[in-house]
């Protein structure tokens, strides 16, 4: 056999027939060459095997099996300059300069070792196959060396043990196999996002791989799913932005300098970065079918579309902000100057906000670090996300109240989710049961049909608007005055042709409730069509709605309300044309009021004056998209525009009876004991007005009664109230009653909604059958 040159054989086995050729002094100084080549060849071996049995030497793969691995720092002690002098060709040994071929070749050399090929050095050397360049392409190596296919292969499957992962934040966003080997050990887990997608467990990593720079072995893997790549994305790319280009934190401090010396970084209060990587997810049936470098491998492709994406971060041993009050009496508060680092995290929760403790042996010394950077932003850039239980009012973006607005998220809004956690810890020591119970049955466990879209966008609106423009009490409650009917009087659906004057009805009797006390179907205070603001702010303070000093603001207000009540009339002799003129107009004055945000205090009413002889003639909702289409002409995603256009297609689903139904709405502040004439004498009075009886099981009348005030003990339940008021003017059973029970705040919010009976119908409970019938008109009072 030949010696094991370049051209040797590929097992790298020595020919032993040298030992019997004559003794020359340079055939003797070659043979003493191999012999010693051997030695340490064997040497090495051994030397890594008795390693690998000793504890300590443990990782993981991406198939998550236990498998040995040769960490760099036993390389680095076993191959001295001389051992490396007497496995190298002698050719080779003056050209090579050994410090420099450690730090380049330390890791392919110690592969080649192992697997008895030391010889096959000169060839990785010619083609600059660095330890910088592993792994190694197969395909590549196997192109450019035919016939050793036997050797690459086994090259590929040994490399994977002399090249664990190191674990440093220059090894950023690093793609790796699954055959990659993790140095971790004791794998624990922490906990997992109620989303699902982002798990974190805190494992210890043997301290020869890397520099870690903390306290201890332990640190933390949060690996997030495929399905969260931007947020991997965007916290890796965070957390490396506080290095500079050598890999030193920005504003590191120095431990041995003055206390009043120290230049605070960021990782004195942000958990310290560790690095990030990207593996494909581990399939067990494919395990070891074919090489994952290989190009032809089908299942490559695949692989790269489905990724598990980790972040190495160091461990806070103390645990969260909720760990730490629960176990400490004392309330510690520090104020961090984060702002230096111009960064917003939009994510503050107690869950986020680790402590450790420097020294490490000094409990009485905590130091909070902030963590999850995912939603994090730097600079100007702003995004309106993260955690929406205690985020302020300006992050809802996705209402249609932000839509077409500058962002306004900034610092500030960070110290109100502070606030809010604080709020949870107002005891100092133990978070209170009541916050986390609205948490979880306002946020986290409410089904979405238990708050209804209108009530949500309504108190969405009422928080998002500024201060300045939001509209009061006052403005809703201006509208229910100047259109309500007088004490007594009936309330007259629009529907109904010639009403009966107020004055030539008798009055009715007094009502009384279970107190004995005269009681009508209205509060009296304000004289229907009135347009006098001080006879509304007297009632209003009466009644303990306003302040004085807000009745200048109020005048203000009322004036410009005054003139944002627009309608629409249609009745038998409107032509297609009048009916596009008015629609037209009207978009136009809508046009003007959301180009000076005034759109919120518009009441805009398509109503029917009188019940038609004959069928309207429209076409079935082409007019009502052009409606919409003029109203909504920049795109705007109004509240309005959308219970705009609900209405005009129910006006259009109600223009084929002969008889349209009747809605009546009633306010008042209780119904009590027996149900008093007032409530009943107006639906009599609408049913004998009407031309024609209803049909049996029609949708004839819809009444909707409206109860305010804070106190409802006592008060008719829905059932009670259908009962006696059926009986009294002879209902079907099936014509729909629907009560609203509301707070006298929410009830001034609410009057003067377009679409209020389905509003009752949410606050209250009731079976899923009951649908708010369709309304044409918006009746007053």
């Amino acid at each position: 056999m030949n010696s094991p040159t370049e051209d040797g054989p590929s097992n790298g086995t020595v020919d032993r027939s040298l030992e019997s050729a004559p003794v020359q002094p340079e055939i003797r100084g070659f043979q003493e060459h191999i012999d010693r080549q051997l030695e340490q060849i064997r040497e090495f071996k051994d030397h890594i095997d008795s390693q690998l049995e000793q504890p300590g030497h443990d990782g993981i793969d991406g198939y998550h099996n236990t498998v040995k691995f040769v960490c760099r720092n036993t390389l680095i002690k076993y191959w001295t300059s001389e051992r490396i002098n007497d496995v190298l060709p002698r050719d080779q040994r003056n050209e090579v300069n050994v410090e420099d071929f450690r730090k380049t070749y330390l890791h392919t050399f110690s592969i080649l070792c192992y697997i008895s090929s030391a010889h096959r050095i000169n060839h990785f050397m010619k083609k600059e196959y660095t330890d910088a360049t592993i792994p190694f392409s197969l395909s590549g190596m196997d192109r450019e060396v035919p016939g050793d296919a036997e050797f690459w292969q086994r090259f590929h499957t040994i490399k994977w043990m002399f090249w664990p992962l190191t674990f440093d934040p220059l090894v950023h966003r690093r793609d790796l196999l699954l055959e990659q080997i993790l140095p971790i050990y004791d794998r624990k887990f922490l906990w997992e996002s109620s989303s699902g997608d982002s798990v974190v467990h805190k494992v210890r990593v043997h301290r020869c791989c890397g520099d870690l720079k903390v306290d201890s072995n332990e640190i933390v893997l949060k690996t997030l799913q495929p399905e969260a790549k931007d947020l991997w994305e965007n916290e890796s790319k965070i957390y490396y932005q506080l290095f500079d280009e050598s890999g030193v934190p920005l504003g590191n401090s120095d431990p041995t300098a003055p206390l009043h010396a120290v230049i605070v970084g960021p990782f004195d209060y942000i958990t310290r970065y560790l690095g990030s990587f990207t593996q494909p997810l581990a399939r067990r049936d494919e395990q070891q079918s074919s090489s994952p470098m290989d190009p032809n491998n089908s299942l490559a492709a695949e692989r790269e579309a489905e990724k598990i994406r980790t972040i190495v971060l160091e461990y806070a041993s103390g645990g969260n902000l909720a760990h730490f009050c629960q176990r400490n009496a004392d309330v510690i508060a520090s104020r961090r100057r984060v702002d230096e680092l111009n960064l917003t995290h939009q994510d503050l929760k107690e869950s986020n906000i680790l402590y450790t403790r420097r020294p490490l042996t000094d409990r009485d010394n905590p130091c909070f670090k902030i963590s999850d950077l995912g939603t994090a932003n730097s600079g100007d850039e702003k995004n309106n996300s993260g955690n929406k239980s205690n985020t302020p009012p300006e992050c809802c973006s996705i209402h249609p109240i932000q839509i077409g607005k500058p962002p306004r998220y900034t610092k500030a809004a960070d110290i109100w989710q502070l606030g809010g956690y604080e709020l949870g810890f107002h005891s100092g020591w133990k978070r209170l049961k009541c916050v986390d119970d609205f948490h979880r049955e306002a946020v986290q466990d409410c089904p979405p049909e238990s708050i209804p879209r209108f009530v949500s966008d309504l108190i969405l609106e009422a928080m998002l608007v500024p201060k300045e423009d939001r509209e009061t009490e006052v403005l809703t409650l201006r509208t229910r005055w100047l259109n309500r009917p007088k004490a007594g009087v009936p309330a007259v659906s629009p529907a109904v042709e010639n009403p009966v004057p107020a004055q030539n009805q008798p009055p009715p009797p007094p009502a009384s409730n279970h107190h004995g006390q005269p009681m009508s179907i209205l509060p009296q205070g304000v004289e229907q069509n009135s347009n006098s603001v001080e006879e509304i702010a007297t009632y209003l303070r009466k009644h303990r709605r306003i302040g004085p000093k807000a009745f200048q603001d109020l005048q203000y207000r009322l004036n410009i309300m005054g003139r944002r009540r627009h309608r629409i009339l249609i009745d038998e002799s409107s032509s297609m044309a009048q009916f596009q003129t008015q629609v037209a107009q009207t978009a136009r004055v809508l046009a003007k009021l959301v180009k000076h945000r005034m759109v919120r205090g518009t009441r805009v009413e398509v109503s029917l004056p009188k019940a038609p002889s004959r069928p309207m003639v429209f076409p079935k909702s082409k007019q009502m998209e052009k409606f919409l289409q003029l109203y909504k002409f920049k795109g705007e995603k109004w509240e309005l525009g959308i219970l705009l256009n609900e209405t005009a297609r129910d006006l259009l689903d109600t223009m084929s009876p002969p008889q349209p139904p009747i809605n009546l709405y009633i306010l008042t502040d209780g119904i009590f004991g027996e149900p008093p004439p007032d409530l009943v004498r107006p639906i009599r009075d609408l049913i004998d007005q009407a031309k024609d009886p209803p049909p049996a099981g029609s949708d004839f009348l819809s009444i909707t009664v409206i109860l305010f005030g804070d106190d409802q003990n006592g008060a008719w339940s829905l059932e009670q109230l259908r009962l006696a008021v059926g009986r009294m003017v002879n209902l079907p059973s099936e014509n729909p009653i629907y009560i609203c029970h509301c707070t006298s705040s929410v009830a001034d919010m609410l009057i003067g909604r377009l679409q209020v009976g389905s509003v009752g119908q949410s606050l209250v409970t009731l079976p899923s059958q009951n649908v708010a019938p369709p309304h044409f008109a918006v009746p007053r009072g």
